[in-house]
């Protein structure tokens, strides 16, 4: 027991001995003046690291003034390598157009594009101007290489309508397995009907009425038809509509646009120009029915309508005007005015308006112009009076 306690001690002082000498390398060295060894290699490191950094720098600066002389150096030389290339080119080309004919056999110059076809062939070799076989040759070329491009394009158009009508293809078939069934039903009922409709009695077709009813509104007594005249056996009063003897002529009544307005108007009309702009219709018919010789005359002439031109803005009066008398001497006796200066006419029992002090009485003198109203034919082609 007494030799086991002894060895434990031993091992013990063995292991404080090494944790102490441990410590002691690990603790800093002091000079003879108490300072540590350790501050002064930091210092070295520092300095070293400075100078390290330094030479770094230095040496980038150096190589990117390296790379800049050699980028100035080499675009120096591309430069001049392209004006040597161009100058090249340049020379190539006087060179060939020297070799080109500038005017065809019958004097034309060439085009650019025939210029360019010429160089490319004397480059390659060949005379400037092709022969009659090598431009068949050329022709050939290009149409056996638009057929084959044609041909491509339907060969893939018809790839596309073969792929559509597979998709459509799986659909219907995907259909047809519905639809089977409802067809044997469907034929099933079919036969049952067209056996029925065999034994059923045979029906009369019902057509609509061709013909169009009658009118209803009612027949006056001294109407007469002029299909038959009132002169059927069986007589009853009806319409032309309805006659039985009536004859229709498809397009007799239609009246072309460019025949319209050709018949001749009737003849108590005429047409009026060189009216005061501030005038109506009232002032236009006390007009007429004042200066109108009227004395020779039997019946009463009477102005029965007066029709003004006006302006679409103002509404005011253009200086024309249609005249439609009630018999054809009104018309007449109206033209006897053509040429007549106009008048203000007042309405009877109306005081005349008095005018402005300092206004003048002088107006323009109105001379009327009363023609006959012709047809639209006439009037374009401006024929008579």
């Amino acid at each position: 027991m007494g030799m086991k306690k002894e060895s434990k001690k031993a091992k013990k002082k063995s292991k404080k001995e090494e944790d102490v000498d441990e410590d002691l390398a690990d603790a800093p060295d002091f000079d003879v003046d108490g300072n540590s060894n350790n501050s002064s290699n930091d210092e070295e490191e520092e300095s070293t690291k400075k100078s390290k950094k330094k030479k770094s720098k230095s040496s980038k600066k150096r190589s990117l003034e390296e790379e800049e002389d050699d980028t100035a150096a080499s675009k120096s030389s591309g430069k001049v390598d392209r004006a040597t290339r161009k100058a090249i080119k340049k020379e190539q080309k006087e060179a060939l157009m020297a070799k080109i004919p500038k005017l065809d056999p019958d004097g034309i110059p060439y085009n650019k594009i025939q210029i360019r076809r010429m160089l490319r062939r004397v480059k390659h070799g060949l005379d400037p101007v092709a022969t009659e076989e090598e431009e068949k040759e050329i022709r050939e070329r290009e149409k056996r290489e638009k057929a084959e491009e044609e041909r491509l394009l339907f060969a893939e158009r018809n790839d596309e309508g073969d792929q559509e009508e597979d998709n459509d293809g799986d659909k219907d078939d995907e259909a047809d397995g519905f639809k089977s069934d409802r067809e044997e039903v469907d034929e099933e009922e079919e036969a049952t009907a067209k056996k029925e409709s065999a034994q059923a009695v045979p029906r009369k077709s019902h057509n609509p009425p061709s013909k169009k009813t009658k009118r209803n509104k009612p027949v006056p007594p001294d109407y007469i038809c002029q299909a038959c005249q009132n002169n059927l056996p069986d007589f009853t009063p009806h319409w032309i509509y309805d006659c039985p003897n009536k004859v229709t002529q498809r397009g007799c009544n239609s009246v072309a646009k460019k025949l319209r307005g050709l018949h001749d108007p009737p003849s108590r009309k005429v047409f009026v120009s060189g009216l005061p702009f501030e005038c109506t219709e009232g002032h236009v018919k006390r007009y007429f029915e004042q200066n109108m010789d009227v004395a020779d005359a039997t019946e009463r002439i009477e102005l029965v309508h007066c029709k003004l031109l006006k302006f679409e803005d103002s509404t005011r009066c253009k200086g024309q005007a249609f005249l439609t008398f009630d018999s054809d001497l009104g018309a007449k006796l109206a033209l006897k005015l053509n040429g007549s200066a106009w008048e203000d006419v007042e309405e009877p029992g109306v005081s005349a308006k008095k005018k402005k002090n300092g206004s003048s009485d002088k107006t323009k003198e109105l001379k009327l112009k009363v023609t006959k109203v012709l047809n639209r034919h006439m009037t374009k082609k401006k024929v008579g009076k």
